[in-house]
């Protein structure tokens, strides 16, 4: 099962598509352009309510939930501190990828939070 994310992703790209060869044809875009922005608000609701491509599907709903035990596994197998400012294995970078503040990622990795997923 498709999580909400994945299927808004897959529609913009489509919409994307579509919109391109109307503007190649010379034809009238703007109902094209307005549909595309509401799936693109729509995505970006959903990223801003704490949906998260990498959530498990018992989280899926649970806006209280950003993590899981697997992806704070994840970020303490895969950090690498001396990766760049923004790569994507750095502080930075994981948090972009989980949604999450610098802060919560430091305080996961210093084992200061979730303690309990070694």
């Amino acid at each position: 099962m498709q999580l909400p994310l994945e299927i808004l992703k897959e529609r913009i790209k489509e919409i994307t598509v579509q919109l391109r060869i109307c503007e190649e044809n010379e034809c009238d875009a703007s109902e094209v352009r307005k549909i595309l922005l509401q799936y693109r608000y729509a995505y970006q609701l959903l990223r801003d309510f704490g949906f998260n491509h990498k959530q498990h599907q018992h989280y899926k709903y649970n806006l209280a939930h950003k993590l899981t035990v697997d992806d704070v596994r994840y970020m303490r197998k895969y950090y690498n501190p001396q990766a760049g400012k923004y790569r994507l294995h750095s502080v930075a970078g994981l948090a972009k990828e989980f949604g999450v503040h610098q802060t919560t990622v430091t305080k996961i990795l210093n084992y200061q939070t979730w303690k309990e997923a070694v």
